[in-house]
């Protein structure tokens, strides 16, 4: 990245650049980790000798941090799918149901909306499709951060409520299902491999075309 002529190829600078920010977010924290255990090691020895509690307590505070680095490198470890660090795409489709389902979708959006925000995600609704009585139809949102493909990918499926229906006069029992499907974003470096074996091609006779038959007299005008 330091050398000038990357930058020749603003495409291939810009693939290095992530692939930079995707290493740095390992080997910076396994840095960081590797000097706190040091640094621990000697004030432990320090406070141990000189009987300093407060340094002890210090010492212990810090490596309680140290196992939460360790912890989300380890958590990350389970991203083995390359498209795992993407920004991703979440689409909401209401499913059989009818309002009782659209009123499940508008809480499965809801409940997204503040998941992301949470993981700290940058969460933008793309497209939203009001219901005809309450709820919604459908909606498509945009998580934007660090592994939210990985984070959401295994969101995709069928989400089913069964409730006491508020819409039902009766109080009737209703089970609704909504579908959720999961992308990731991808740009123009995407590369897609058909295997010839994979696809099917099929012919069917040209229609034949309509040929008139009238014998009525045509009317010319001069």
């Amino acid at each position: 990245m330091e050398d000038p002529k990357i930058w020749d190829d603003a495409k291939r600078a810009q693939e290095l650049g992530r692939e930079k920010k995707s290493l740095e977010n390992v080997v910076l924290v396994l840095e960081s980790v590797q000097g706190s255990l040091d640094d621990g090691r000697e004030l432990f020895t320090m406070g141990k000798e000189e009987g300093d509690d407060d340094t002890l307590l210090s010492v212990a505070a810090d490596v309680a941090d140290v196992e939460k680095q360790v912890a989300v490198l380890e958590f990350r470890r389970m991203f083995n799918n390359p498209m795992d660090p993407s920004p991703c795409f979440l689409e909401i489709q209401a499913g059989a149901g009818g309002t009782e389902a659209q009123d499940w979708a508008s809480m499965l959006l809801r409940m997204y909306l503040k998941f992301g925000e949470k993981k700290g995600f940058t969460v933008e609704v793309m497209e939203e499709s009001e219901g005809e009585v309450a709820g919604i139809k459908g909606a498509t949102i945009k998580f934007s951060g660090d592994y939210a493909y990985g984070t959401l990918r295994t969101e995709t499926g069928i989400h089913r409520l069964v409730r006491k229906s508020p819409f039902d006069s009766a109080a009737r029992r209703h089970t609704s299902f909504t579908s959720v499907f999961v992308f990731p974003e991808v740009d123009d470096s995407i590369e897609i491999n058909i295997n010839p074996a994979d696809v099917r091609t099929d012919t069917s006779p040209r229609p034949a075309q309509a040929v008139s038959t009238s014998t009525r007299p045509t009317l010319l005008c001069v």
